[in-house]
């Protein structure tokens, strides 16, 4: 390791050179990063849950379902209502890929005598009632019928269900965002309209991952500038730890999908993680640099001797760390065993590029100013101020 600090010291340009390289050619897998939000691939195939899904999958097939639920507190048994559920059925069976939709109107309703069995429609044709006699004979065929009641509508008559069954090999994730589009533009008029399922479930969660990660990643990238500019009162001290953390961030990323890792509900956080764990390196090496620099040591001496000293803390503190992520295989939750693998690669990365990259930075720039004797950063003061009070 000092062979390889000395080189990024005398060499700098042809560090950096090398290091970007590396990251940049990495990061071309990234845009080959898939998300996974199907609970069933989360659980290895030699579990027992798996084996009996695989079992009744074999008898009875595979399929994705989505239901929607209409609510209406004056109840479902009128005009508009039901003609509302008749053109979300209509519409989502023209979608591609969906394999039937069932709702009141069209739910079978088998009536029996001593001869014989009449199988016929909920509603006359299937269509929503335009007439009253064609309401009230609706109302009286889903009225104390067991299939019927409870199912496609609840007891009370104040809400309906439309099913909707996929095809076994449909594409959940590019058809429930149209049927939540068509679901949103039916809403109001006294009608409240849900959508629930394993297919929506999955699309939402699939959705709800990427916002957060677009709004948690930005935000602590931020607040990460704002406490660094605090610190250390000037831009070196802002982007030398930040270009480190990034960079680890995008080896980790380009990792994961090398290894044909998916995107889950726990390693969505991995890059966020690791911004908050990767930038303490940084810091404490910039602090220790600025000390020396301080003490009237020459930039070269300065940056040997504080690699020297911060060599063992940041390789000992990264590889416990890393070591207490990779505890994580012994689980068998197969994300969590992702999520220790990548965060682990991550926190290595930080620390090599902490070591090698940081000296690089520091021999190409100037030395910082030397601070007033007495003079205290903003930051400084605040945990001073702190520290008093809590004492």
């Amino acid at each position: 390791m000092n062979r390889l600090v000395r080189f990024a010291v005398d060499r700098p340009f042809w560090t950096i050179v090398i290091v970007a390289a590396i990251a940049f050619g990495i990061s071309f897998a990234i845009p080959h990063l898939t998300q996974e939000t199907d609970f069933r691939k989360f659980l290895s195939e030699d579990d027992p849950i798996i084996k009996l899904l695989d079992e009744a999958e074999g008898k009875y097939g595979r399929s994705f379902g989505i239901l929607v639920m209409v609510r209406n507190e004056n109840g479902v048994f009128n005009e508009e209502t039901l003609d509302k559920i008749e053109r979300i059925g209509d519409e989502i069976s023209d979608i591609p890929g969906v394999e039937s939709v069932t709702t009141p109107l069209n739910s079978q309703v088998i009536t029996g005598t001593e001869s014989s069995l009449t199988v016929r429609m909920a509603a006359p044709g299937g269509k929503a009632p335009k007439t009253p006699e064609d309401l009230a004979t609706f109302e009286n065929r889903v009225e104390g019928n067991r299939m019927l009641e409870g199912n496609v509508i609840s007891s009370d008559g104040k809400a309906a269900s439309i099913s909707v069954d996929l095809e076994v090999d449909a594409d959940e994730y590019a058809i429930t965002p149209r049927i939540a589009e068509i679901v949103d533009r039916y809403k109001g008029g006294g009608d409240e309209l849900y959508l629930y399922g394993d297919a929506y479930f999955d699309s939402l969660m699939k959705q709800e991952m990427h916002s957060d990660l677009n709004i948690l990643f930005p935000l602590a990238l931020f607040l990460m500038v704002v406490v660094l500019f605090l610190s250390f009162m000037n831009l070196r001290g802002v982007l030398i730890p930040i270009s480190v953390v990034i960079l680890s961030v995008i080896i980790a990323m380009g990792v994961m999908a090398l290894a044909g890792f998916p995107m889950t509900m726990i390693s969505f956080v991995a890059p966020v993680l690791l911004l908050a764990i990767g930038i303490a390196d940084g810091i404490h090496v910039l602090n220790r640099y600025n000390e020396e620099i301080a003490a009237g040591t020459e930039k070269r001496q300065a940056i040997m001797r504080t690699m020297t000293e911060m060599k063992g803390p940041v390789i000992m503190t990264s590889l416990t760390t890393a070591a207490g992520f990779l505890s994580l295989l012994s689980s068998f939750f197969i994300p969590q065993k992702q999520f220790g693998i990548i965060t682990a690669v991550g926190v290595l990365a930080a620390m090599v590029l902490s070591l090698l990259l940081i000296p690089a930075f520091l021999a190409i720039l100037k030395p910082p100013k030397v601070r007033k004797r007495g003079s205290l950063r903003p930051l400084t003061r605040i945990l001073l101020g702190f520290e008093r009070a809590v004492i």
